[in-house]
């Protein structure tokens, strides 16, 4: 009979070195600057969202201007993102932050040995419709606050030479695809695709993923 257990020396490496490859949090810099009601709204502004989004896809921080957000939190994001950006590229560049090629080369390691699962975060992005199940976000094939198996990666060996994870969705028929750049260029644009299993590009996946967990095979006799 064969069960499985957490893995806890692997999730704990691999949380440390999702940690250091994810999209900044300003909340873990800035939310003692401000009142706790302001950065709840903060929080939940989608205009912020979408701005900082858009200059990150352009590779422009200084595109960052939001009516409303203080001036010193607009300026701390800007440099975060200027730091995120000499090591990770826009989704579909094949450009990845050395710790997210690190997870990757972990998740390549197990994924054929044990069952590997991740959990998204609550705020995915801007929001058009919602689960069945709990009401949880759905944004262009993915859900927020929700749980994937992990079932395979690919990578590309020429060109770009762009890395994937096969993510699976419990729901069976809702999951995330790209279209390529309309003028060739190297940009992915996600869409939904009506899927339960999907290819997950690595730089996309590290800006949704809150947690990973990995099992551990035990052979009972």
């Amino acid at each position: 009979m064969v069960l499985f257990a957490v893995d806890c020396s692997a999730a704990h490496r691999s949380q440390q070195l999702l940690h250091g490859c994810q999209v900044f949090d300003p909340g873990e810099v800035f939310g003692d600057q401000i009142a706790p009601a302001q950065w709840d709204e903060l929080r939940k502004n989608r205009q912020l969202q979408l701005a900082r989004a858009n200059a990150l896809q352009e590779k422009n921080v200084s595109r960052l201007e939001v009516p409303g957000v203080p001036p010193g939190v607009v300026s701390g994001l800007q440099a975060q993102m200027q730091a995120d950006l000499s090591v990770t590229g826009a989704v579909g560049t094949g450009q990845y932050n050395p710790n997210l090629l690190q997870l990757f080369q972990e998740i390549k390691g197990k994924v054929q040995k044990c069952p590997i699962t991740f959990n998204t975060r609550e705020d995915i992005g801007r929001s058009l419709k919602k689960g069945h199940s709990g009401g949880e976000s759905m944004v262009q094939g993915m859900v927020g606050k929700h749980a994937f198996a992990i079932t395979g990666i690919f990578e590309e060996n020429v060109m770009r030479k762009r890395k994937f994870i096969q993510a699976c969705n419990p729901w069976g028929s809702y999951g995330r695809g790209y279209s390529e750049s309309a003028g060739g260029g190297p940009k992915l644009t996600a869409k939904e695709i009506k899927s339960g299993q999907f290819w997950l590009e690595l730089g996309d996946f590290a800006s949704l993923v809150s947690g990973i967990s990995f099992g551990n095979e035990l052979q009972l006799t």
